[in-house]
C-alpha cells in the first residue's frame, strides 16, 4: 500500500496538531511516534493544519480582542520579541517531524494520503473550539487506509452542540478502533461509535521517565543551585505574583519562566524560550514548578517534581482529570492562598504505580487496533 514514507514497513499516518506553537502539542506528538515505533510502525505525520486554529493563533487578539488587547499583543510581538521567540522555541523541533511531501489545509484536499493506518492523536483534535467546527480532517474522512484508529483524542472541556453531536457521529462510524484522553469525551461520544471507546492516558504520560531524560536538552541558565520553574498557558502574572513572590521567598531560589516573549514578570529571574526538549530538562531538574498546564502537570507526575497547580481558566475539565486520575488532587490550589504552593509533601508513589499499569494496558489496546483490518479493538 502507499503511504507518505516508502518501504515495506507498515505505516501509519499520524494527523494531530505536529505544527503547533504549544509545548504540549508538541510533545504528544513526538510521544505518538515514538509509541507507534516502539510497536514496529513507520509513522509520519500528515502535512494538515486546521485553516481556524492557524488563524486564531496568528491573528485572533489583533481581530477579536480589545484595544487594551490589541496593543499588548502588538507590544508583545514588537518590543518583546514575540516571533523571534517563538521561531527559537520550536523550529527545529518541527523541522525534525517526519512529514508528508505536501501541505494541506483542508480534508477535501487529502484524497491521496495514503497508509496502512491513519490515525488522528491526541489534544484537542476534536475541539470545535480550536478547529472552529467539527473537523473532517481530524475524524480521519479522507485519504486510503485498512484501519482509522483514535488516539486519546480530546475535546478538552468543550461541550458538543446536537448539529455537532451528529456530525461527529457520522464521522465516528468510519472508525474501528476509538481512544479518547479523558471521561468527559467518553461520555459525549460512547453512543456515536460501533466500537466500544478506552480512555488512554496522554501519550507523553506513556512514556517513561528515563526515555523522556535520554531527550532532554540542558539550556543555558545558570540555575545550579536549584530553582522555580514557572510554566504557564492561561494565567496572567498578576494571577499567580503573590504565590511566586511567597514561593521565592520560602525556597530561596531564582525564578525561571518559560515564555515566548522577553517580557519578565514579577518575582523572575530569567526568561526562556525553550524549546520542547529544553523544558524537560527545566521540569525535571526544578525544585519546584508552579503551572496552570495540563502538560506541565503530566511531565511534573511523570518525572516526579514537587508542583502545584493553579486551575486553568479556560480549560479545567482535563486537569481535574488528570490529577484525580493520579491520586495527586491535593497539588490544585487556591490562587487566593498565597501560601498553598509547597505547602504539602507529594507522594508520587500511588501515582508511578497508576502511570505503570496504564501505560500496559493502554499499549495492549493500541497494539491490538492497529492490529486489526476491521472490528473494534
Amino acid at each position: 500500500m502507499k503511504s507518505g514514507i516508502v518501504g515495506t514497513t507498515p505505516t501509519v499516518g499520524i494527523v494531530t496538531f505536529h505544527k503547533s506553537l504549544s509545548y504540549g502539542g508538541c510533545l504528544q506528538a513526538y510521544a505518538t511516534q515514538v509509541l507507534l515505533e516502539k510497536l514496529g510502525y513507520a509513522a509520519f505525520f500528515v502535512d494538515y493544519e486546521n485553516p481556524y486554529e492557524a488563524r486564531m493563533k496568528s491573528n485572533a487578539v489583533f481581530r477579536y480582542g480589545t484595544l487594551k488587547e490589541r496593543l499588548a499583543a502588538f507590544a508583545k510581538k514588537t518590543i518583546y520579541r514575540q516571533e523571534e521567540y517563538q521561531r527559537r522555541a520550536f523550529e527545529d523541533f518541527h523541522k525534525m517531524l517526519p512529514v508528508t511531501p505536501r501541505s494541506y489545509s483542508s480534508a477535501a484536499e487529502m484524497d491521496d494520503v495514503s497508509a496502512d493506518v491513519l490515525l488522528v492523536a491526541s489534544d484537542q483534535v476534536w475541539s470545535p473550539k480550536i478547529t472552529g467546527e467539527v473537523d473532517p480532517a481530524f475524524f480521519l474522512d479522507f485519504g486510503n487506509a485498512e484501519k482509522r484508529v483514535s488516539f486519546a483524542s480530546s475535546m478538552g472541556s468543550y461541550t458538543l452542540s446536537s448539529d455537532e453531536i451528529a456530525a461527529c457521529g457520522k464521522h465516528l462510524q468510519r472508525f474501528d478502533a476509538v481512544s479518547v484522553r479523558e471521561d468527559f469525551t467518553r461520555k459525549q461520544i460512547e453512543g456515536l461509535c460501533s466500537c466500544g471507546v478506552h480512555i488512554a492516558l496522554d501519550p507523553t504520560l506513556q512514556i517513561s521517565a528515563e526515555r523522556w531524560r535520554e531527550r532532554a536538552i540542558e539550556p543555558r541558565v545558570d540555575v545550579r543551585n536549584g530553582f522555580i520553574l514557572v510554566f504557564m498557558v492561561s494565567s496572567a502574572p498578576s494571577r499567580y505574583a503573590c504565590i511566586l513572590s511567597e514561593l521565592r521567598a520560602r525556597l530561596g531560589v531564582p525564578v525561571v519562566m518559560v515564555r515566548l516573549n522577553s517580557k519578565k514578570a514579577p518575582s523572575v529571574d530569567h526568561v526562556i524560550p525553550a524549546t520542547p526538549f529544553e523544558l524537560l530538562w527545566l521540569i525535571d531538574n526544578a525544585s519546584f514548578v508552579l503551572t496552570d498546564s495540563f502538560h506541565g502537570i503530566a511531565f511534573c507526575s511523570n518525572l516526579e517534581t514537587p508542583f502545584a497547580a493553579l486551575p486553568n481558566i479556560s480549560n479545567n475539565v482535563r486537569l481535574k482529570e488528570l490529577l484525580a486520575g493520579m491520586g495527586l488532587e491535593a497539588c490544585m490550589i487556591d490562587e487566593t492562598d498565597k501560601g498553598a504552593a509547597g505547602s504539602v509533601d507529594i507522594d508520587f508513589g500511588g501515582a508511578r504505580i497508576t502511570l505503570d499499569e496504564r501505560r500496559a494496558k493502554d499499549m495492549r489496546w493500541l497494539a491490538a487496533a492497529l492490529g486489526k483490518a476491521s472490528g473494534c479493538a
